[in-house]
Formats: structure tokens, C-alpha cells, sequence
């Protein structure tokens, strides 16, 4: 339901004009098809023209007229001067037909709102949803362009599709893609050596894309534009910040080194015994690994005898 009081809580219609490229082609807009007409709606009401624009209407092709070496922006432009120098009287005039006319416009909304079916409401939403990605689309190539992202290079058979639109041109009377598919034939019937120097051309292209496609993305990360960069690029960024971790060491390192490192922290730190438990186990494991060689270690038996002594174990 709409509301007078919500459209009316800004003077925005009644205060000058908004200038913008827009102006010169508002009142076309009235012929345009709408967005329920395209899904096989019955077209909603429009809504009225506001007090500028009625002016416009009104007065621009006089303007043109009159002034043939304007372009249509310096028209409005020039419209939209006389309009704010016009009578208050005048302004009021335009201003009262408006309100008139935006009365009525809501009366005949709300009645086309209220005979709309829950499955047309739901038409007309994913409609607009439709548009409204349409534009985010068009939107997101357009910053692609100007943040001069690089192009991905031809593949083989569309370069020898390049080559084959000189060699086999195609007839007037054909359509694309039936010549397409013959070209398509012909590539297929090739052999592989005849394909190799498209697809060498093409390998070497990609190789070099990937460079150029990753020196790009990384600027755009460093730039703040996230959204233009691939999920799997920015996976592989932040992996590249984070720290690298610390290697464990090998299982087949020496046992006595490790004892003598420790024993020494200890005794600088004043460690407490609890903690070189299991150094002492470890390397009773690793005495026990060497028996069947009748090995012993005199040195790393006095570090464990001192370790012990130390702590009193």
C-alpha cells in the first residue's frame, strides 16, 4: 500500500531539477515497454511526470527550436535555468497538477497491486532480480576493463577458426553457425601434427596469460578490489602470507645432542626435572633400538646419570 506521507516526506519534487543524462530521455521512457508487459503482465500505472519534467515536456521542443545549435543535454540544462527563474505562480501551477496526479497514480496502483496473484508477485520479483544482476554483470566487465584486466588468449582451434575465416570465407546466405560447424569439421579431420602449430601458439600464449593473470590479481589484492579477483587466487594469497611452519625434526635425529641441548637450558633456566621425563625415555627407547649392535654411548649415559643426579629422579 502506498502511502502520501512517505512520498512526500522530501520536497525533492518541488525544489529545482536534478541535472543528469538522464533528463533528455525521461519522457521517452512513458513509450517504453515495461517490465510486466515483457513477462506477459498486464503494464502497471505509470506514475506522473513531476512538476520539472512536465515542464520539459512542455517547453523543450520550443527550446530546440528556437536554440538548433544546442545539443539535447544543453537543452535540459537550459530548461532547467528557465525553470528556476520562472513565476511562483507558475511553479505552484506545476507543483499542484503533480500532487493531482500522484493521487491518482496511487489509487490505481494500489488496485493493480491488490488484483496481482502471489505466482505474478513472484514473476515480477525474479524479474527484477533478473535486471538487477543484468546490471551487476554489466557493471563488474566494466571495472574488469578499466582495471585493465588481461584478455585469455585463443585457444588452438579458435585461432585456426581466426585463419579460417580468410581461407573459407563464408557465404552471404549462410548463417554463422553453420559455417562454424563446418570449420569445426575441418579442424576435427586434421591430424595432429597440423593442429600442433595452433595449439604450440596457443600453449605459449596461456603460459604467458597465467603470469600476466597473476601479477594482476595480486595488484587488485593489494588495491582493495577483492571482488574482482578469483576465489582460488585469493585461497592461494593468503596462503602465501601466513608464516611458514616450523619443520619437525627428523625422527633419526641424535639422541645424545638433544639430551646435551636440554641438559644445558636447564641448567641455564633452572628447568624443572619434570619436563626432561621423557628425553630420559627417549633415549632409554634409543639405547634399547641399538642393544642388538652392543652399542653404548659412555658420553650419553653420563648426561642421563647427571640429569638424574639434577633432579633427584
Amino acid at each position: 500500500m502506498f502511502s502520501l506521507t512517505k512520498l512526500f516526506q522530501t520536497t525533492k519534487f518541488f525544489i529545482g531539477p536534478r541535472i543528469s543524462a538522464s533528463c533528455q530521455i525521461h519522457s521517452s521512457n512513458v513509450l517504453s515497454v515495461s517490465l510486466e508487459e515483457k513477462i506477459g503482465l498486464p503494464p502497471r500505472p505509470k506514475k506522473p511526470l513531476t512538476p520539472f519534467f512536465r515542464y520539459l515536456s512542455e517547453n523543450r521542443t520550443k527550446l530546440q527550436t528556437s536554440n538548433p545549435q544546442l545539443k539535447p543535454i544543453e537543452v535540459v540544462k537550459l530548461c532547467a535555468k528557465n525553470y528556476a527563474t520562472i513565476d511562483p505562480s507558475v511553479k505552484t501551477k506545476y507543483q499542484d497538477e503533480y500532487i493531482k496526479d500522484q493521487e491518482e497514480y496511487i489509487r490505481k496502483r494500489t488496485v493493480y497491486d491488490n488484483k496481482l496473484t502471489d505466482e505474478q508477485k513472484y514473476e515480477i520479483a525474479n524479474a527484477k532480480q533478473e535486471v538487477v544482476e543484468k546490471k551487476a554483470r554489466i557493471e563488474y566487465r566494466k571495472r574488469l576493463r578499466e582495471n585493465d584486466k588481461p584478455k585469455k588468449p585463443l585457444s588452438g582451434f579458435l585461432r585456426f577458426l581466426k585463419v579460417a575465416a580468410e581461407k573459407y570465407p563464408r557465404d552471404a546466405n549462410q548463417h554463422y553457425r553453420e559455417w562454424q560447424k563446418v570449420v569445426a569439421e575441418k579442424w576435427n579431420s586434421m591430424s595432429d601434427a597440423e593442429r600442433k602449430t595452433f595449439n604450440d601458439a596457443a600453449q605459449l600464449d596461456f603460459v604467458k596469460y597465467k603470469q600476466e593473470i597473476t601479477k594482476w590479481e595480486l595488484k587488485m589484492v593489494r588495491l582493495g578490489n577483492i571482488d574482482l579477483v578469483r576465489e582460488e587466487a585469493l585461497i592461494e594469497h593468503e596462503n602465501s602470507q601466513k608464516p611458514k611452519r616450523r619443520q619437525s625434526k627428523p625422527d633419526n635425529i641424535d639422541v645424545k645432542d638433544e639430551i646435551n641441548v636440554k641438559l644445558s637450558d636447564a641448567e641455564k633456566d633452572n628447568t624443572t626435572g619434570e619436563q626432561f621425563r621423557d628425553i630420559i625415555s627417549k633415549y632409554e627407547e634409543h639405547n634399547s633400538s641399538v642393544a642388538e649392535n652392543n652399542e653404548k654411548d659412555e658420553k650419553s649415559k653420563k648426561v642421563i646419570d647427571k640429569l638424574r643426579d639434577l633432579f633427584r629422579f
